[in-house]
């Protein structure tokens, strides 16, 4: 294909480009948006002696070029080479924008950001290489599900502790989101108690002994558990086997316990050894 003005045009038989789509191709414009885009980029950044590296997401293009601040005696030249990265930088910006122009592309320069220090990818900031969670983001979400979902105590408390685990992962300490998930947890418990959608009135009602919606037992197994590894490593040691526990330790509910197992491969015989468990004990103010 060819540039006329701002159309394309086919140069042989075979059509690759057209005008006048009306529609019902959404994702496959995302893609043609993300591909195209790439390829500019790259094309771009190729000219020039810098390493850079992409991130891409529809329409969103992140452009992440690396540079050697070059040895310096005095602050003078060290001023002097950091404006040539930044001149460096601006030629790249250039290019690739003199790029998409060619291609009938618009950059749109109200969400355009340059920046050494901060980047944003996928509504996730990254400051000086440190992911920053959004906090309040994810609390604020904690008792959301999907609107062809009914509000029941299940996908509730999964919707809680996933979020939860999400804060712990990506915060410096997993303490407040253990605080936050033992308070919030409880508050949603609560509410449905007060009215379940799914049943259309309080629990208390529809069930024979209401007496053991104040047991410890219940308590703990409505409100579910995260063992201790969970809090502070995302991907959990495989596999891991789940037993439930009836009864009480110590005169305190036991909901679950852990068996986290190692797995070791030797030649085509593979073996499981137990390493460590996790017990989680309850009372009346939660964990």
């Amino acid at each position: 294909m060819r540039v006329d003005g701002d159309t394309l045009i086919n140069r042989g038989n075979k059509i690759v480009t057209w005008n006048g789509q009306d529609g019902g191709l959404e994702g496959l414009r995302q893609k043609g948006w993300s591909v195209v885009n790439l390829l500019v980029i790259r094309r771009e950044s190729m000219n020039r002696n810098t390493r850079t590296t992409l991130l891409a997401q529809g329409d969103n293009q992140v452009i992440c070029g690396k540079y050697k601040v070059q040895k310096t005696r005095n602050e003078p030249e060290l001023v002097e080479a950091i404006g040539g990265i930044i001149r460096e930088n601006q030629n790249i910006m250039r290019a690739i924008e003199g790029g998409t122009q060619k291609l009938g592309l618009i950059i749109n320069r109200d969400e355009t950001l340059q920046s050494a220090d901060f980047l944003v990818y996928g509504k996730v900031p990254i400051y000086r290489g440190s992911i920053r969670g959004l906090e309040t983001k994810r609390w604020s979400r904690v008792t959301c599900v999907t609107n062809d979902q009914l509000p029941t105590l299940a996908n509730t408390m999964s919707s809680i502790s996933s979020n939860a685990l999400t804060v712990a992962h990506f915060a410096n300490s997993p303490l407040n989101a253990m605080i936050h998930y033992n308070f919030l947890g409880n508050f949603g418990r609560i509410i449905l108690e007060i009215h379940n959608p799914a049943i259309k009135s309080q629990i208390k009602y529809k069930i024979k002994h209401p007496q053991k919606l104040l047991s410890k037992e219940y308590k703990a197994l409505a409100y579910g558990s995260r063992p201790m590894p969970w809090w502070s490593l995302r991907n959990v040691f495989n596999p891991i086997s789940h037993q439930r526990i009836s009864g009480s330790i110590d005169g305190k509910p036991v909901l679950l316990v852990y068996n986290i197992s190692s797995r070791t491969r030797l030649g085509k015989e593979t073996r499981y050894s137990d390493r460590s468990s996790c017990v989680l004990f309850f009372d009346d103010r939660g964990i």
